[in-house]
C-alpha cells in the first residue's frame, strides 16, 4: 500500500512534492488520503483508491492527459479501468495546472 508502514516510510506530506509513475500491470493500493505533485500510469494499471481521497496536479492515463475535475465510481477514469474503489466513497481529484496570464 501507499505510503508504506513502518521504520523509514515516507510521511503523506512528503509525497505531496513526488510524481508517481505506475507501468507493467501494476496495481496501486492507497491506504490514506495522499497529494501528489503528478501521476502518470500505463496502459493495463490500476489505482484502487480503497475509499480514500488522492489528489495530483496533473495525471496522463494511457499516453493521454486527463482532464482536470473530480473522478468517482462511474466516471471515465473507472470504466476505462484505470481506477477501482474497493471500499466506498474513493475519489481522484485531479486539479489542473492553472491559468497562466502573460502581459507584456
Amino acid at each position: 500500500p501507499i505510503p508504506a508502514n513502518g521504520m523509514l516510510a515516507d510521511t503523506a506530506a512528503a509525497l505531496a512534492k513526488t510524481s508517481l509513475i505506475v507501468s507493467d500491470k501494476a496495481r496501486v493500493d492507497f491506504s490514506t488520503n495522499l497529494q501528489f505533485r503528478s501521476a502518470s500510469m500505463s496502459s493495463g494499471t490500476v489505482f484502487n483508491l480503497n475509499g480514500k481521497t488522492v489528489t495530483v496536479k496533473s495525471m496522463t492515463a494511457g499516453g493521454a492527459n486527463v482532464a482536470p475535475g473530480v473522478y468517482t465510481a462511474g466516471s471515465s477514469l473507472f470504466t476505462a479501468g484505470y481506477l477501482i474503489d474497493t471500499s466506498t466513497g474513493g475519489t481522484l481529484i485531479v486539479r489542473g495546472s492553472g491559468t497562466t496570464i502573460l502581459i507584456r
